[in-house]
């Protein structure tokens, strides 16, 4: 939203079509997927000793409107942090490319992609009471997937559904 702010509402976006739909799939959903399944803050033996816990969850005290305001808070301050924090980086007037360019629209775009993907992993390893190795595995295992698709996407000189290349993905 806060980049369509910036550029009117244009609808022109900093990446491709796909890379949204990878976006949803594998950077954010299967993290999330992974944690809410895996997680939990009690032992097993402690919530069958102490049924009460549950009541938390009955009283529906985790999505009081309190709470989620509270977290649609920290989304907009992410939001905010992160296009500050990337347009600060790349908007410098010196060619700082190899071939004597500034950045283009793709490098500016993976950078803010990349770093949401940060945020969006690192904001729910915050969340997580009881790490195993799947837990690692999923978070850690999306941002490396990133780089993967980043580095595929660079070597692969494709074109993006305009016909635009996007072979400076990674600067």
């Amino acid at each position: 939203f806060s980049y369509s702010l910036l550029c009117f509402f244009s609808t022109q976006t900093p990446f491709e079509g796909y890379t949204l739909m990878l976006y949803n799939v594998f950077f954010t959903s299967l993290p999330v997927v992974v944690c809410g399944v895996l997680d939990q803050d009690v032992s097993e033996e402690v919530s069958l000793k102490y049924p009460g816990l549950y009541r938390v969850g009955i009283r529906n005290e985790y999505l009081k409107p309190a709470m989620i305001g509270t977290w649609v808070l920290n989304s907009f301050y992410i939001t905010l942090t992160v296009m500050v924090m990337v347009f600060m980086i790349h908007t410098s007037s010196i060619a700082d490319m190899s071939d004597g360019t500034t950045p283009g629209l793709w490098a500016v775009g993976f950078t803010l992609y990349s770093c949401i993907v940060w945020s969006v992993n690192l904001t729910l390893g915050l969340t997580v009471y009881n790490w195993t190795w799947l837990h690692h595995l999923s978070i850690w295992g999306s941002i490396a997937v990133l780089y993967l698709y980043a580095s595929w996407t660079h070597e692969s000189s494709s074109l993006d559904s305009n016909g635009i290349s996007i072979d400076r993905l990674i600067p």
